[in-house]
């Protein structure tokens, strides 16, 4: 478990989302030709509606795999569960530290909606997270081998000497190696309750006395990770591999947003361009929907595709995704309303923590 900021360190975080992300929003809109941007979105014309289609698809690919991060899948129903990640991703993508407080969200959802313990629930989340942080490492190493030469070709522009793929490809394995790691560790049991053993053989009276006080949180702990060492092993891979299809589907909607504002763009570049964006929500997680970050990162990427007119192409690419999330953070706001839980609920909880 987290402590909670103080409201000075809140009122500090809040400003410098709002420094990064305007930082990030002005170094693409200063060189936008914005009539043609708005030409390119009126050329979808009546297909336009078509860009919110495949984020429902990818969600319920990701509650397939989050069904199968329980330990009795067969009670748990999908629908029920695709709609508690619509409105708990609504709420990581729209606000300050949204991650946590989703999925502290899950946690009482599940707690109230299926009447699991709050361990066991919270338990949960942290198994699918983990399964979650494999698959993406595992796409974003796959397919940074489609964008590797173009990240070759750019690397001296960028860097001022080459190796930029290989920057990139030892971030995405150091990424998956830290998070199989970790699933690897709580997938084990007692994890907590061993290394506190350890510590309270220490010979100093003194310290063995303060850390036997840890004794009642640490069990409790151990009987988390318990129950995420119940869940079958088959169905936790069977769960990474069905998250790393939602990936592969977000580079899929990618090319469907692309394509219908007629820029050319193939399949493996709209997948590559995605596992390369996946490195920049990485680094700016603490931004809602890595505003700003995320509207440069595809602006350089675009560029790197050596895409004709990229800035105004890039402009009018994350309007439409920016239009696509805003629908679906309403819809999300509207399925938690009806579940009859609130993010103050959440806020006042203490967030959950691997």
């Amino acid at each position: 478990m987290l402590k909670r900021p103080s409201s000075t360190r809140d009122r500090l975080i809040r400003a410098a989302v709002v420094v990064v992300a305007l930082g990030g929003l002005a170094l693409v809109a200063r060189n936008v030709d914005w009539p043609a941007a708005w030409r390119a979105l009126q050329s979808m014309g009546a297909r336009a509606p078509l860009i919110a289609i495949p984020y429902a698809i990818i969600l319920a690919i990701d509650s397939v795999g989050w069904r199968n991060t329980f330990e009795h899948p067969q009670g748990i129903s999908f629908l029920a569960l695709w709609r508690i990640r619509i409105a708990t991703e609504a709420v990581s993508n729209s606000l300050p530290a949204g991650p946590a407080i989703g999925e502290t969200l899950k946690a009482m959802i599940l707690q109230r909606r299926f009447g699991m313990p709050l361990t066991e629930a919270a338990a949960n989340v942290v198994i699918a997270k983990f399964a979650i942080a494999i698959a993406q490492a595992l796409f974003t190493v796959a397919a940074l081998v489609l964008a590797a030469p173009t990240l070759q070709n750019n690397s001296r522009t960028l860097l001022g000497q080459e190796g930029l793929e290989w920057i990139a490809f030892g971030i995405g394995f150091a990424f998956l190696a830290i998070v199989t790691l970790g699933l690897w560790a709580v997938v084990r049991g007692r994890l907590f309750g061993r290394l506190l053993q350890r510590l309270v053989t220490f010979r100093d009276g003194r310290l063995r006395h303060r850390l036997e006080r840890f004794v009642p949180l640490v069990e409790r702990a151990d009987h988390a990770l318990g129950v995420i060492a119940r869940v079958p092993r088959t169905q936790t891979a069977l769960a990474i591999a069905e998250f790393f299809v939602g990936f592969v589907c977000m580079g899929l909607e990618n090319f469907v947003i692309l394509s219908l504002l007629s820029s050319g763009v193939t399949i493996p570049q709209s997948i590559s361009m995605e596992a390369l964006l996946a490195l920049v929500r990485i680094g700016f997680f603490f931004l809602p929907s890595a505003l700003g970050a995320q509207e440069a990162g595809y602006y350089f990427a675009l560029r790197a595709f050596e895409v004709p007119d990229a800035e105004t192409l890039a402009a009018a690419f994350m309007v439409a995704k920016r239009a696509k999330e805003l629908l679906w953070i309403g819809i999300g706001y509207a399925m938690l309303s009806s579940m009859h839980v609130h993010v103050s609920d959440a806020r006042k909880a203490e967030p959950i923590s691997p």
